[in-house]
């Protein structure tokens, strides 16, 4: 029995039909250019046809013969699209069922693409230097992004079902059918925000030592819902006794140390009863890409049900993708990619960042965050849903922005849906612990 010959998939006589249908009846453009590429066409001469078809139509200009055979020239590409096989397609015959043609080019393409992906996965699988969860995710990715159909209304929602799905989500949410945002625990900030929404996206930016971390391991503990702590920069060591110290109410020191009074210590064996109880799930491994906590955060969401994600922080990330040295563009498009999982996820992501330098050289009362702040990158105010500043103005010395000893100021400075304001809590440092408090909030 012979060999089967392998052929990679094309449809030439659909691509000379579709593009004949283009220069005989002008018509047909619009649809054409709508629903294609030149990746839909497998051989290279089409693809410059297309081309010239496309930016011919884009500008306002005729399409026909001697227009697209101009453009080809002026764009000095008839070595390899000739002008006699252009000529030859005006006698190929047009498209009957132009819709049908166009759907059996994407599918070629899509297998095209399927089997593009499958030997670069092949050889991601082959290669033992490669993290297997970030192949995996990568293919997970890719082809997840296949698709043939290229109909724009299947993307299309009808204002009618819009408010139909409107009326029946405020019906769920008003009975309390439908999970709210994730209670953060702090009364006004939960106010202004209605909680962490999936699949919004929220940083929460600082200097250093101003407690972002701690703040963060608040949150998770008066959540109430599973969370996954991706903490790349302190250990889990570090983190248990920073959630020790927090609930315990004792010395941060004393509790790394295990420096405990008798009172002390039954306090702490009798908490870590209750810690065992609570649904947090920490990974303390460093310089994570996206793609290996979109792998993770999507297995505990399967198996542990989590309901936020909580990541510190977005500078000690690793890009997926090659440095090339601009660390603006990395740290933004790591940014996308988080805001792109929360939404494959459904989930929010309370992201920890940075921020520059720049507000050290402000004088008082100017040194409150600005956006402008935050580090590397002006791509993460573009992608953020939310943006929040923590700023303790005895820090600076602040005395116009500080009513009480040991304030936190917890600003929310970007809000898609919502206030913007600043809600002023107790911070107790040597307990790493945030708590609401009283005073008159009128601003």
């Amino acid at each position: 029995m012979g060999r089967i010959k392998s052929q990679v998939p094309q449809a030439i006589g659909f691509e000379k039909s579709v593009l004949a249908s283009c220069l005989v009846m002008p018509d047909c453009v619009d649809e054409v250019v709508e629903n294609l590429d030149k990746s839909f066409f497998y051989r290279t001469s089409h693809q410059i046809f297309f081309d010239a078809i496309k930016s011919l139509h884009r500008n306002g200009a005729p399409v026909d013969l001697a227009s697209v055979g101009q453009y080809i020239h002026e764009k000095n590409m008839t070595d390899r699209a000739p002008v006699s096989e252009l000529a030859a397609l005006t006698d190929e015959p047009v498209s009957t069922d132009l819709s049908y043609h166009i759907r059996k080019l994407r599918e070629k393409a899509a297998m095209r693409r399927g089997i593009e992906l499958s030997n670069a996965g092949m050889k991601r699988f082959m290669d033992e230097t490669k993290d297997p969860e970030e192949t995996i995710e990568f293919m997970r990715e890719a082809f997840g992004s296949l698709e043939v159909d290229g109909d724009p209304e299947q993307y299309l929602i009808p204002a009618a079902d819009l408010a139909l799905s409107a009326s029946t989500r405020y019906d769920l949410i008003s009975t309390g059918a439908l999970p709210e945002g994730v209670k953060t625990g702090f009364i006004k900030l939960d106010a202004m925000t209605s909680g962490l929404r999936g699949p919004d996206i929220t940083f929460l930016a600082a200097r250093p030592s101003m407690g972002k971390t701690a703040f963060a391991l608040n949150v998770a503990w008066n959540s109430r819902v599973p969370v996954a702590i991706f903490s790349l920069e302190q250990s889990k060591e570090q983190l248990t006794d920073r959630i020790v110290s927090m609930r315990c109410r004792i010395d941060l020191t004393k509790v790394t140390n295990a420096e405990f009074t008798d009172e002390e210590w039954s306090k702490v064996t009798a908490f870590l009863g209750a810690l065992g109880e609570k649904p947090i799930y920490i990974d303390d491994s460093s310089a994570l890409t996206v793609s290996q906590i979109r792998t993770r955060a999507r297995r505990l969401k399967k198996i542990h049900g989590i309901r936020l994600i909580i990541i510190d922080y977005l500078q000690l990330m690793k890009p997926d993708f090659r440095k090339d040295g601009n660390r603006n563009l990395e740290v933004g498009k790591m940014a996308q990619g988080l805001k792109a999982m929360g939404k494959d996820l459904g989930l929010p992501v309370l992201c920890l960042s940075q921020l520059n330098r720049s507000l050290e050289n402000r004088p008082n009362p100017h040194k409150k965050p600005r956006l402008s702040d935050l580090r590397d990158s002006g791509e993460i105010e573009q992608v953020a849903d939310g943006v929040w500043f923590l700023y303790r103005p005895e820090v600076y010395g602040d005395l116009e922005t500080q009513k009480f000893d040991n304030q936190a100021n917890l600003y929310v400075s970007k809000q898609r849906q919502g206030p913007l304001g600043v809600d002023k809590l107790l911070f107790q440092g040597q307990y790493v612990r945030f708590d609401n408090h009283a005073y008159d909030r009128e601003e």
